[in-house]
């Protein structure tokens, strides 16, 4: 759990859970520790090259060969890098 859902037309139950909040400063640091991860995990550097990785690949499948009814490639299975040619950013080191 990352946070409270509630109904969107009772803002009484979004007043007792802001106050919920913040009477337990220990909830409150065990859901920001964990929604913390979450986003570091699904946004991560390796996880985003990953999805466009994906997409890229879908699309590359899509252009050739879709009336062959093979359109996807899983989250499990890499798809190969393009080598590109000239100077680019240097992803493992943030620049």
């Amino acid at each position: 759990v990352t946070g409270y859902l509630g109904p969107t037309e009772d803002p009484g139950a979004l007043a007792r859970a802001i106050g919920a909040a913040l009477a337990d400063a220990a909830t409150r640091r065990a859901l920001a520790e964990r929604a913390r991860r979450l986003v570091a995990s699904r946004f991560s550097l390796a996880s985003m090259v990953g999805a466009y990785e994906r997409l890229y690949g879908n699309l590359l499948v899509a252009g050739r060969g879709a009336a062959h009814g093979t359109l996807a490639v899983p989250p499990d299975q890499p798809v190969a890098r393009a080598q590109l040619a000239g100077p680019g950013p240097d992803l493992e080191d943030g620049s």
